[in-house]
């Protein structure tokens, strides 16, 4: 969980997310500070609360200092993310919007990958399945004729070839 972002031109922030739900709660209570328990917190039919319930425990026993590394852990990965989110917005711009089949074809795997996972996201509010974006990504790759096709279902919508002489990819809601 990041500890601030943005959603609807409202910022949140999340500044207490190191700090352990116990030692939050025994504050509060030496405070004289009520709080609001949600009810579903204790429901363990929901994962998050079986994994609070049963696994954070015995990972607690087997591994003391976990929390710190999952911490450590979960920074790496959301600076990881907001990089190749970064590198996807300049790959995006560079490839044109929506993206040059050939552009795309220049690019490795992982990177067309990243990029066409931001274009679906950003411009058309969608995502591919792992399948589908494998099938994206093998139709790219053979995209090598003026009459090649490209047509798959993501998401909502539909990925196709569009364009004469420099064809590119469009997405149209279906």
């Amino acid at each position: 969980m990041r500890p601030q972002w943005a959603q609807g031109g409202v910022a949140f922030h999340r500044p207490l997310l190191k700090v352990p739900g116990a030692a939050l709660r025994n504050w509060l209570t030496r405070h004289n500070v009520a709080w609001v328990e949600d009810p579903t917190n204790q429901d363990e039919d929901f994962t998050r609360n079986r994994i609070r319930a049963q696994v954070l425990p015995a990972l607690a026993r087997a591994l003391p200092g976990f929390r710190a590394t999952f911490a450590r852990t979960a920074a790496h990965a959301a600076q990881a993310q907001s990089l190749l989110e970064e590198i996807a917005a300049d790959d995006l711009r560079a490839s044109g919007c929506p993206p040059s089949i050939a552009c795309l074809q220049t690019l490795g795997r992982a990177r067309r990958g990243n990029l066409l996972r931001h274009w679906l996201k950003t411009v058309h509010s969608t995502l591919p399945s792992m399948v589908q974006l494998e099938e994206l990504q093998r139709q790219i790759d053979s995209c090598t004729t003026r009459g090649h096709r490209i047509a798959i279902k993501v998401g909502t919508g539909f990925v196709r070839r569009a364009g004469g002489n420099g064809p590119v990819l469009d997405w149209y809601n279906s």
